[in-house]
Order: C-alpha cells, then structure tokens, then sequence
C-alpha cells in the first residue's frame, strides 16, 4: 500500500514492493546488516530514490521499502512489522540528518549510492 506524509519542506512517499536490487541507483539504500544471516547477497529492505531532501530542493520523495508480505522476510527470518517499523525509523534519522552512511541498528545499515 503506497502512502504519503509530510516533513518540513517535503513530502515523503512510501512505497511499498516485493524486492528491491542493492546499488541499483542514484539514493540510499538500507539494508539488512545481521551477521548472523545466510544469504550471500545483501538485501535491500528500503531505498530512498535521489537526494531531493539532502539538497532541500523541496517536492516529492519516493522511498519504497520492502513489502510485509515480500519472499524475502523468509531468508531473513525476522518479524515484518518490527522490521518495517525500525527501518522507517532510520530512514527518518538519515532524512533528519542525524544519520549517514554505515551501521544505524544492530540489524539496518545505510548506503549512500553516487
């Protein structure tokens, strides 16, 4: 389900998907950081399209974050909910600016893509 809510000067998109590619584009990827985790390939729980809101160019911001009912929560093997709610949580500390790249949580990490 796509949503859209406001912050200072922009309005954020949510965009909900069954799976997003790594570094597939120009924006910052989260994603899954759990040691402990068997898959061979990071996996991408949310990505934040371009830097409109680093460079407060106002308009719409598209973020899509990875479905509650996508394949991958299987290989991860965590609660989607739970999930969902920490990633928005760091992807509002990276929006804020009190974030960057590198680990945000034990679990979520942040890449910024050129």
């Amino acid at each position: 389900m796509d949503n859209q809510e406001s912050i200072p000067g922009i309005i954020l998109k949510w965009i909900d998907v069954p799976e997003i590619t790594p570094h597939s584009g120009h924006g910052v990827d989260f994603l899954y950081g759990n040691k402990s985790a068997v898959h061979e390939k990071p996996i991408s729980l949310g990505f934040i399209e371009g830097y409109t809101w680093l460079h407060k160019e106002g308009g719409k911001q598209l973020i899509f974050i990875l479905s509650k009912d996508s394949k991958l929560w299987g290989i991860i093997n965590e609660d989607p909910i739970s999930m969902i709610n920490e990633l928005k949580k760091c992807i509002y500390l990276v929006l804020k600016g009190e974030r960057r790249h590198g680990q945000i949580t034990q679990s979520i990490y942040a890449w910024f893509n050129g």
